[in-house]
Order: structure tokens, then C-alpha cells, then sequence
């Protein structure tokens, strides 16, 4: 239903690239082993012109620690009538978008890709060895925190 609507028009880019640096780190998290956790969520919006889902990766340590690093993608489907997903519950969408998530999120685009050499490139310009993170995204995360973005 939703793929009907759009007019083969797609746009990919980059949204935001967020960068905090810790300084007030817990006691209790000094000499502990920090483990490096990831973390993908996943808002859609319709608006009049397009359908536009974003793709927010998260990197950090746990227990918290040096830094916390966002990168944030968009996929934009651009629609072959102005307004026409005014006309489709939220629900429907959603469903559509987890049904076929590969189209929607444009993975031959490669969010996940982009992310991790932007993650690397950004930790090996502050001195360190670059940062490899896998270049996937995991399904079970985009069904989890898929939301409408208000």
C-alpha cells in the first residue's frame, strides 16, 4: 500500500553527527573494564512530500566512560502525490516499513556501513586506532524501537 505510493525518488544523507566527550565520570566506574556497547533506533515520519525514516547509531561504554557518539541517517521516499499518506493509519505504515525494511531503510545503501566508517574515522581523527563497529543492522532493533517521530 504504502510502496504504491511512492514515486521512485529516494534521498539518503546524513542528519546529525553528535559528539560527547565525558568529563564527570563516577567514582565507581574508575578501574573497571568498560565494555563498548552499540545501539540502533529507528523513527519514521510522513510528511507532505515523503516519507522519511531515520537510522540513529549509538556508541558507548558501559560503565560510562571517555565518550558517547551519535550518528544519525536518513532515507527519504519521496511521494508520487503531496499528502497521500495522510490517508494510511500510523500502524499501517510502520507494519509496512518492518515488512520490508531492506527497501525502506535502503540497506543497499549501506546505513549500516556509512555509520561504522564514520564512527571510525571520527575516533581515529582524536588520536586513537579507528574504532571498527559491525557494518549491519540488526532486524530485532528495528522492530524494538521503531517509532513514529512526532
Amino acid at each position: 500500500m504504502v510502496k504504491e505510493l511512492l514515486n521512485g525518488k529516494i534521498r539518503v544523507g546524513i542528519v546529525e553527527i553528535k559528539f560527547e566527550q565525558l568529563d564527570d565520570i563516577s567514582d565507581a566506574s574508575l578501574g573497571k573494564k568498560a565494555e563498548l556497547k552499540e545501539e540502533d533506533t529507528f523513527m519514521w515520519k510522513s510528511s507532505d512530500k515523503c516519507l522519511r525514516i531515520e537510522c540513529k547509531r549509538h556508541i558507548f561504554f558501559h560503565p560510562a566512560s571517555k565518550f558517547d557518539l551519535y550518528v544519525t541517517y536518513c532515507v527519504e521516499h519521496f511521494l508520487k502525490e503531496e499528502g497521500s499518506l495522510k490517508k494510511i493509519e500510523p500502524n499501517i505504515i510502520k507494519q509496512e516499513i518492518l515488512s520490508d525494511y531492506q527497501f525502506f531503510l535502503q540497506e543497499n545503501q549501506g546505513f549500516g556501513a556509512r555509520a561504522s566508517l564514520l564512527i571510525a574515522e571520527i575516533i581515529a581523527n582524536m588520536g586513537g586506532a579507528p574504532l571498527i563497529i559491525p557494518p549491519v543492522l540488526d532486524k530485532s532493533d528495528l522492530e524494538d524501537s521503531l517509532i513514529e517521530k512526532t
